[in-house]
């Protein structure tokens, strides 16, 4: 890879959010975490990022409508539409697939409970290096 490529990781739990930094990491791209909707609106807002993996449900001190990785993506394609996102989440269902597919953002949902760790890195790859 001639330039860093940032990918930004938003969990906010810490045993995925490692795993996840440590995947993107040792695949050598640059990789960053936050662990709130609001923390991963200002890193988005202040640093430039490729992609972002995203979960559906974040902590937040937002109300509970709120908390979901779909409003980053709902804030990337206002402010930084040229970055793609990753949903994984452990509560995907076909109508949070559904919306994030509209967003127009999103290129791929996978799910924690069948997650197969070769299947996101090939689709890091196939994204960040076309």
């Amino acid at each position: 890879m001639a330039r860093s490529i940032s990918v930004l990781v938003v969990e906010d739990d810490a045993v995925w959010q490692e795993l996840l930094r440590r995947m993107v990491s040792q695949s050598g791209y640059h990789c960053e975490t936050a662990s709130s909707v609001e923390q991963a609106i200002e890193m988005l807002g202040t640093q430039s990022y490729e992609l972002a993996i995203l979960d559906l449900r974040l902590t937040s001190s937002f109300d509970e409508a709120d908390r979901s990785g779909l409003n980053v993506v709902k804030w990337l394609r206002l402010n930084h539409s040229n970055v793609k996102a990753i949903i994984l989440s452990a509560y995907v269902t076909i109508d949070s697939m559904q919306q994030a597919f509209k967003s127009g953002m999103v290129i791929d949902v996978f799910s924690k409970s069948d997650f197969e760790p070769s299947e996101l890195i090939a689709r890091l790859k196939e994204t960040l290096e076309s």
